[in-house]
């Protein structure tokens, strides 16, 4: 599946199983195309993609807590349809230096995720601000 089938799917909330649900998060995060060899990393991103479709297929006005804050899922899943390989990249690359132990898993990653997505935008106009392309005219 392409990301712009996947993308369809997700875009209709609640999506109608977590089968479908995962199946297209698999595809938006570019699952297949890591290293059929190194089976750890493919039980992370595995993972990382079920806390992902877990959104998908809750009620859009639902709430949930992320980064500290309650925000609808509607908000969370229009945040996560933006999320691919990289972004997951950078999440598994922070929790390899995380040192203390996670008592809630799922949230921590849940809005790791969304802080990801969120943080990439401000390092685009930090690196447009850096290069000189925003700012004195």
């Amino acid at each position: 599946m392409d990301r712009t089938h996947a993308l369809q799917i997700l875009s209709s909330c609640p999506v109608s199983s977590f089968g479908t649900a995962k199946q297209a998060v698999d595809s938006l995060i570019g699952l297949e195309l890591l290293e059929k060899n190194d089976m750890e990393m493919l039980q992370v991103y595995d993972s990382i993609a079920r806390i992902i479709a877990d959104v998908f297929v809750k009620s859009p006005r639902g709430e949930v807590k992320v980064a500290g804050e309650t925000v609808t899922f509607g908000i969370v899943q229009e945040i996560f349809r933006e999320l691919d390989g990289g972004h997951v990249q950078r999440v598994v690359d922070s929790l390899r230096k995380y040192l203390r132990e996670i008592t809630y898993a799922k949230a921590f990653i849940r809005s790791a995720l969304y802080n990801a997505v969120l943080e990439g935008a401000a390092q685009d106009v930090n690196e447009l601000v850096t290069d000189g392309m925003i700012g004195e005219q």
